[in-house]
C-alpha cells in the first residue's frame, strides 16, 4: 500500500508541475490517506493537539507525559493484531513485536523510577 500511495502522489505532482494549489493537495492527501476532506482538517490538528501536549510534557520532565506515551504505543497494538489476523505479514509481525517491546521498556523504567507498580 505504501508504494501505491507514492505512486499516486508522485503521479498527480507530476502532473500539476506547479500549479498544486492548497485545496487540489487537501484533496489528494485525503484521497491517499482514507479520510474525506472535511476530516482531514480535524485529523491534522488532532494530531497536532496531541504532539504539541507530548512535547511540552516531556520538556517539563512531567511524569504524566510519559505514561501518556506509553498508552498511545500500546493502543496501536489492537490495530496491529487485527492486521496480523487479516493477514499476516512479515512486516505486521515484526511491527507488533517491535510495538510490545518499546510499550514493556517504557513502562518497566517508569515503574522503576516512580515505585508505582
Amino acid at each position: 500500500m505504501q508504494n501505491n500511495a507514492v505512486t499516486v502522489v508522485d503521479f498527480w505532482i507530476q502532473r500539476f508541475s506547479g500549479d498544486f494549489d492548497d485545496r487540489t493537495a487537501r484533496r489528494l492527501l485525503a484521497r491517499v490517506a482514507g479520510f474525506p476532506t472535511d476530516q482531514l482538517v480535524l485529523v491534522g490538528a488532532g494530531a497536532l493537539a496531541y504532539a504539541a501536549i507530548l512535547v511540552t510534557g516531556q520538556l517539563r520532565d512531567h511524569t504524566w507525559a510519559e505514561w501518556l506515551t506509553a498508552l498511545v504505543t500500546s493502543s496501536f497494538i489492537p490495530i496491529e493484531c487485527y492486521e496480523i489476523a487479516k493477514g499476516a505479514t512479515v512486516w505486521y509481525v515484526e511491527l507488533l513485536f517491535v510495538n510490545s517491546v518499546i510499550v514493556v521498556y517504557v513502562v518497566r523504567h517508569l515503574c522503576r523510577r516512580s515505585r508505582a507498580c
